[in-house]
């Protein structure tokens, strides 16, 4: 079986042309299902090769237009539930099994004041710091004002986030996702955020205290469409660092 795998195989690598998988629509499917339907009709063909074109001309065509449907209504979302389109699969925390399933949900969004409830909104995506510059626009045109300041959780800790509240003129008392762990644990001695950086001339210093060049600047789209600015740095000479054990692990310098 092996030998008969590896035949084929490397018959089919005689041509090294890339196959083509182009996407096609009912109306292409129902032509190549007419084109089958013709070159057969002066052969003998056997029932299950009938079966199988009556089925395809029955169900492929309304399929394809149902699954272009679903895809408008899916939109930038990773998921959808067919019996609620307006769903979005979300794994939930607690349910009757207990295992975390994932199923068709909403988040909902809440915002209060002296607990008083003073907005809500509705979202289809489960991360909850994509939620918030929605929810602040919706409350900015119930009340035509903003909030001076804003408390939330990790769970909101964003650059897109703490951006839009600066540009907002919104005092944010939102922790970053890494904080709590920070607080518990200290920032590690090798890791990036205990680098130190001279600003005046824009370099870091490694932790053997090694100046680390700036290399390159680029930029990083997050799933919502927001553009984070990378700046890229890099050691002189990590060969032979007796800290390179705990300083990275790639390879080349860091």
């Amino acid at each position: 079986l092996w030998k008969y795998a590896q035949g084929v195989a490397a018959e089919e690598l005689k041509d090294p042309s890339p196959s083509e998988f182009d996407q096609v629509n009912a109306q292409q499917v129902r032509q190549t299902i007419a084109k089958i339907d013709h070159a057969l009709q002066d052969k003998p063909v056997d029932n299950k090769v009938k079966q199988k074109l009556n089925y395809a001309r029955r169900h492929w065509p309304k399929n394809l237009d149902r699954y272009e449907q679903q895809e408008e209504q899916l939109g930038s979302r990773n998921s959808m539930s067919k019996t609620d389109p307006d769903a979005t699969f979300m794994r939930m925390k607690e349910d009757h099994m207990l295992n975390g399933q994932l199923k068709p949900a909403y988040n909902v969004q809440i915002s209060t004041q002296q607990q008083f409830i003073l907005n809500y909104s509705l979202h289809q995506t489960s991360t909850d710091y994509q939620t918030l510059p929605v929810h602040i626009e919706q409350y900015q045109g119930l009340y035509n004002t903003l909030p001076s300041a804003i408390v939330a959780d990790a769970g909101y800790g964003s650059d897109e986030n703490y951006a839009v509240l600066e540009q907002k003129e919104i005092e944010a008392y939102i922790k970053y996702n890494t904080f709590d762990k920070e607080q518990k644990h200290g920032i590690r001695p090798f890791s990036s955020d205990s680098l130190h950086y001279n600003q005046a001339e824009n370099y870091l210093v490694c932790p053997i205290g090694q100046r680390m060049g700036h290399i390159g600047d680029g930029q990083r789209i997050t799933t919502s469409g927001h553009v984070q600015l990378v700046s890229r740095y890099q050691a002189r000479n990590c060969q032979g660092c007796p800290m390179r054990g705990v300083c990275h692990a790639a390879k080349g310098n860091r």
